[in-house]
């Protein structure tokens, strides 16, 4: 899925979005994740760079949250599993 959005909006929507999906148990993991996964080339690097950092410190700081990631491998894993495609996107920034 394309989002229609500039890139400050763009990075606006992701970032909340990521924060608000982590550790749910619903659906919205996978399906935010599959939008930066969709979109990762239009993301600047220091927004990749804000996406990582949200989701380790989600997982750091809410041990519900770590446990989730071990019991429901298909929903906030998702998000997980892009940590290596943010590192690279932020990378290309230095």
């Amino acid at each position: 899925m394309i989002l229609e959005m500039d890139d400050v909006e763009l990075r606006t929507v992701l970032c909340s979005a990521v924060r608000y999906a982590m550790c749910r148990q619903t659906y919205a993991p996978v399906v935010v994740a599959d939008v930066i996964r969709g979109n990762i080339e239009r993301i600047d690097p220091g927004t990749c760079a804000i996406i990582a950092r949200d989701v380790r410190e989600s997982i750091d700081m809410d041990e519900r949250c770590s446990e989730m990631l071990v019991a429901y491998s298909g929903t906030s894993s998702r998000m997980v599993d892009l940590l290596p495609l943010l590192d690279e996107r932020a990378r290309e920034d230095d």
